[in-house]
């Protein structure tokens, strides 16, 4: 359907003057559509039957959505897009897209298919923010604190070189510490030091001092690396202080209690994939008495109770009602004024919907103790040692809780939303669903947790990022896209990334033996 500025042809509404049923199918005026992968064909077809071909561009974002799959249900219609695509003005737009020569078959079938057609390759690093990457011990992991064996640590710096995006993910106070010590140690190459490379005040900025440590990472005395190495690991503290009394098994994990005020300065993602897994270690592990827990969960239910019944009043009423979507020229739908005035004439519809808002007014909101939501300075007095004053907290209001209440979603969910932690799973329900991207688009929630598959597209601002153990198949693109979810916001804040199996984030920083996304696209975006 049309936007009005983009409708050329229409009647208009006879009461307001304004414009009435739009012809959709006249798109003269039409200067953009947003698509998704399965419509668009019918979209290019659109704009090729108002516009010659040279004057039409295809943006196509995310390009590698679902690449790092062998096999998924929308592999053959991405392939039969290619192969159909008419326009031969195409833009990939993607963080992770791989390389010219990875993709090599993917080019040369473009140029077949295009007399005269030209690459070009744009590429930028964003190093206005440090985005640190912790392991599962809290502490900052970059290249040289990963590699005690000179050689590895070298093919690492040229991995990083080929792929500088990774460089906002290293810790600028950590950098910082190792250029003073291999500078003052004379581990550097003399015509690598800092003094030779950064030559003014003005010089200095996060930018080049992390291109400075790039470079110097090739040019160390390889006989004293391991040394180095082992007190730069040896020195090395956790990025937050320990402010609780956490035990080393549980440290860094307890985000509803002990580890709470680390969640700094806006909402945390925690992807993972079984997110009613992680949701259920939360209910658990937030330190809520068995009683305390036990009334709340029996209020829910009773709201489940009242919830059944008023779904089953509603199917009942629906039925009676009819279903019709047709709509009048001001947009209200012809079935709302027909059921207006059908329910004034049929008793029964009238008292259907007496009993429907009678058990509604039954719904009433169910509220933890503000020493069990997570960063409340009642919560912070239990669980730190120093209060943290930009530990971030959620903000659920009383309205949003009864919303949930009403809807017919399981009493875990509900029970995570008092902890301002929203869940985003497969096949969810769509009010829930639409509610906590209204919460997350207005920074409310504390915690998301969510599987791999929903950070393409996603645009929420997050300060922290999890990485669940569970995530051991993602390729490094997938890897590199999810961290792409944070620090999307204010630049004077603290993000960071934080990976629950060094594993994954271990394959991060090497070249991979296979690029599973450069495969598939040269398999799918081929004639």
């Amino acid at each position: 359907r049309l936007h009005y500025f983009a409708s050329a042809t229409y009647t208009k509404n006879r009461r307001t003057g304004g414009i009435g049923k739009v012809d959709n199918s006249v798109g003269h005026k039409v200067e953009i559509m947003i698509c998704d992968v399965q419509s668009y064909l019918t979209a290019m077809h659109y704009m090729l039957a108002f516009n010659p071909e040279q004057n039409i561009i295809t943006y196509w974002d995310e390009p590698t959505i679902t690449m790092d799959y062998e096999t998924h249900e929308l592999h053959a219609q991405i392939h039969r897009n290619w192969k159909e695509n008419q326009i031969s003005k195409l833009v990939l737009s993607c963080a992770t897209l791989p390389k010219e020569r990875e993709i090599a078959d993917t080019i040369s079938d473009f140029r077949a298919r295009f007399d005269c057609a030209e690459i070009h390759t744009i590429n930028s690093y964003d190093f206005k923010k440090t985005i640190s990457i912790l392991n599962k011990d809290g502490m900052c992991v970059l290249p040289h604190l990963m590699y005690s064996d000179y050689d590895e640590l070298r093919r690492c710096a040229a991995h990083c070189e080929d792929n500088k995006t990774l460089l906002r993910y290293f810790d600028l106070s950590e950098i910082i510490r190792y250029i003073k010590y291999v500078n003052k140690h004379d581990i550097v190459e003399e015509e690598y030091k800092i003094d030779a490379y950064i030559t003014s005040l003005s010089e200095i900025t996060m930018n080049s001092l992390k291109t400075y440590y790039l470079k110097s990472l090739g040019h160390l005395d390889a006989s004293r690396w391991k040394e180095t190495h082992a007190h730069l690991v040896a020195t090395q503290t956790p990025k937050f202080a320990d402010n609780t009394s956490t035990t080393v098994a549980g440290r860094g994990i307890m985000l509803t209690t002990s580890d709470a005020s680390t969640l700094t300065d806006g909402p945390t993602i925690f992807l993972a994939d079984d997110v009613e897994k992680i949701g259920r270690f939360y209910i658990q592990n937030s330190a809520i008495p068995a009683t305390a827990l036990g009334q709340i969960m029996n209020k829910i239910e009773t709201m489940n109770e009242i919830q059944e019944r008023m779904s089953k009043l509603q199917k009942t009423l629906d039925d009676k009602l009819g279903v019709s979507k047709e709509t009048t020229d001001d947009g209200t739908t012809k079935n709302e004024r027909k059921n207006e005035r059908r329910a004034q004439l049929d008793p029964e519809i009238s008292v259907l919907t007496t009993q429907i808002e009678k058990l509604r007014c039954q719904i009433r909101s169910v509220n933890l103790d503000e020493e069990f939501i997570p960063n409340t300075p009642a919560h912070q007095k239990i669980w730190t040692t120093t209060p943290v004053p930009n530990a971030f907290v959620p903000r659920i209001e009383e309205e949003t809780v009864r919303e949930i209440m009403e809807l017919d979603v399981d009493s875990q969910m509900k029970m995570l939303l008092l902890l301002g932690i929203g869940m985003f799973r497969t096949n969810p329900n769509i009010q829930y669903m639409e509610i906590m991207k209204r919460l997350a688009y207005e920074q409310r929630l504390f915690l998301i947790i969510a599987s791999s598959d929903y950070i393409y597209g996603t645009n929420y601002s997050f300060c922290h990022g999890f990485i669940g153990k569970d995530l051991t198949y993602m390729t490094q693109q997938k890897i590199i896209q999810a961290m792409g979810r944070i620090g999307r916001n204010k630049v004077q804040q603290e993000y960071t990334v934080r990976f629950r199996d060094d594993a994954i984030m271990e394959r991060l920083f090497r070249t991979m033996d296979e690029n599973r996304e450069a495969i598939n696209m040269g398999k799918l975006f081929n004639s």
